[in-house]
């Protein structure tokens, strides 16, 4: 499936009881606002300049998969390898490298990843 990371980022914030990782489809700005406002990181605000890419329009003809996905360490680095769908949802392949040694901190990233919305079945 083709796909395009529109945005990668580190919040370097925990999140207590967050899955490792967990994947939101967003149809709608309406929808991107209200995972923005439940979003417990309080570094959020790392991410909240790259929102402003994803307008109406953009939503007309694509969605964004956002990923949030904790690391035991700042220093592993993640990259989207592709995108299949399961069951009618998009799934992302995310793989991480690591260096010979890391850091201590912990690492809560979010990803947001464009796809086109005609190849996506709607639920229900």
């Amino acid at each position: 499936m083709n796909f395009t990371v529109g945005f990668q980022i580190n919040t370097h914030g925990y999140v207590c009881g967050e899955a490792e990782e967990r994947a939101v489809l967003v149809r709608t700005r309406r929808a991107l606002d209200a995972f923005y406002q439940a979003d417990p990181d309080g570094n959020k605000h790392f991410y909240q300049a790259h929102l402003a890419n994803y307008g109406d329009a953009f939503f007309e003809s694509k969605a964004l998969l956002l990923v949030t996905r904790r690391e035991s360490s700042g220093s592993i680095a993640l990259r989207v390898e592709g995108v299949e769908l399961t069951d009618g949802q998009p799934k992302a392949r995310i793989t991480r490298s690591a260096p010979g040694f890391g850091t201590m901190d912990m690492a809560r990233w979010v990803i947001g990843i464009e796809l086109e919305r005609d190849i996506i079945q709607k639920k229900g």
